[in-house]
């Protein structure tokens, strides 16, 4: 009798122990995560002095990650990178302008928040159209908006760069007559109290008033050719959950680096 009590204690055991695993939350897999791919630039994502990367993509895609409750894997990687990429396997996620030229390459999943590509001239310069940059020098940034967009126009020169930062300079420093920016750079540069030494002292009184050429809505992309298109759903109401508790526009106001008002 007490061998049939042992036997059926040790029984009633494995079950429990057997349902004690099974309801146990196991780790999300890194094999199973969503990849996200960010531009390294100031302020979109950048390495702070703990070697961490920081800035305003890095906590967008906190955001992100919070509003869906699962773990995200983020890629710190080139412009070049991301643009050879889109509507591929390498990244699932990314960050860009809805436009028509990739919609067959993505989702568009949800708007996080809308920038206008501003051309800022130098005082004494009136910018109201694109053939008022005729004879003109304009920096721009390489492969951005402004340039696809002006890929068949060659009234004007245009000097291209990597950074917002350097396209400023230029334009204080005379060396060209307008700069192509997107409104979040240039709000942050103008309203920026780091010291610039290279500017002239009355940089910002060198400034213009900037045109609008285009506003753009800014979109969480998946590629169409994602694992993760299966739940494109969830991820877009996820977007919009996060986008109407105003947490989007939280991560770009932190950086000095707000959204142009949508519509305007």
């Amino acid at each position: 009798m007490t061998s049939m009590r042992v036997i059926l204690f040790s029984f009633i055991l494995i079950i429990l122990l057997n349902i004690a695993f099974a309801t146990k939350p196991v780790a999300q897999d890194k094999t199973d995560r969503i990849k996200v791919v960010v531009f390294e630039s100031f302020p979109d994502a950048f390495k702070g002095e703990d070697g961490n990367y920081q800035g305003t993509s890095i906590d967008i895609t906190k955001v992100l990650e919070d509003g869906l409750g699962m773990k995200i894997d983020t890629e710190v990687t080139s412009w070049p990178r991301i643009m050879g990429g889109i509507g591929t396997e390498q990244f699932d996620i990314t960050y860009l302008f809805k436009l028509k030229v990739i919609e067959d390459k993505v989702h568009f999943l949800g708007r996080t928040g809308c920038l206008a590509d501003l051309v800022v001239p130098r005082k004494g310069l009136q910018i109201r159209s694109l053939e008022d940059l005729k004879g003109l020098r304009v920096a721009m940034l390489r492969n951005a908006a402004f340039d696809r967009a002006t890929t068949e126009i060659d009234n004007f020169s245009k000097i291209r760069t990597t950074e917002s930062e350097a396209m400023l300079k230029l334009l204080v420093r005379q060396r060209v007559d307008a700069i192509a920016v997107h409104s979040g750079h240039f709000h942050r540069m103008v309203h920026s109290k780091e010291a610039r030494p290279l500017f002239p002292e009355n940089w910002r009184e060198i400034l213009g008033k900037p045109f609008v050429r285009q506003l753009y809505d800014v979109h969480v992309t998946l590629s169409r050719k994602s694992r993760f298109v299966a739940i494109k759903e969830k991820i877009s109401k996820a977007v919009e959950q996060q986008q109407k508790k105003g947490l989007f526009d939280a991560a770009m106001e932190k950086w000095g680096m707000p959204y142009w008002p949508c519509g305007e």
